[in-house]
């Protein structure tokens, strides 16, 4: 009988090893999942300038991307400044700026880009600026 136990003893732990062997394997091997990242917004009021022409007037309204939750008390915080860089954007843009066909997509990414810099952040975290309105006049 006490070998009979034995080999019961020894077949058991082969088992709980290989198994745990075949586990480790198998967890070791899965692809990490990725971190779904959630988006935020903040809706920018409504603002008008002009840009280089005397007679040229623009209306716009603008929307912030951003990843970190929380984050617009900081956008609203900071509000004053951001429109102020906004508009002399704008302000610096010829009549001729604003007929190519990249023009808006090359002051989104300026407006971001000044407001990475005005918020103290990485770019992971302010990751878009979208127009609602943008009307010439």
């Amino acid at each position: 009988m006490n070998r009979m136990v034995i080999i019961i003893i020894v077949a058991v732990l082969a088992v709980a090893i290989i198994g745990g062997g075949v586990f480790f394997f198998i967890i070791s091997n899965q692809e990490p999942k990725e971190v779904e990242i959630v988006y935020f917004e903040h809706e920018m009021a409504e603002m008008y300038t002009n840009i280089d022409h005397p007679t040229k007037i623009l209306k716009f309204q603008m929307v912030v991307e951003y990843t970190q939750e929380g984050f617009d008390a900081e956008i609203i915080k900071q509000n004053s400044k951001i429109m102020n860089n906004v508009i002399e954007i704008f302000r610096r843009k010829s009549e001729e700026d604003t007929t190519k066909a990249s023009f808006q997509e090359r002051v989104r990414e300026e407006i971001r880009e000044m407001l990475i810099e005005i918020l103290g952040v990485d770019g992971e975290i302010i990751t878009n600026v979208y127009f609602k309105d943008f009307i010439f006049q």
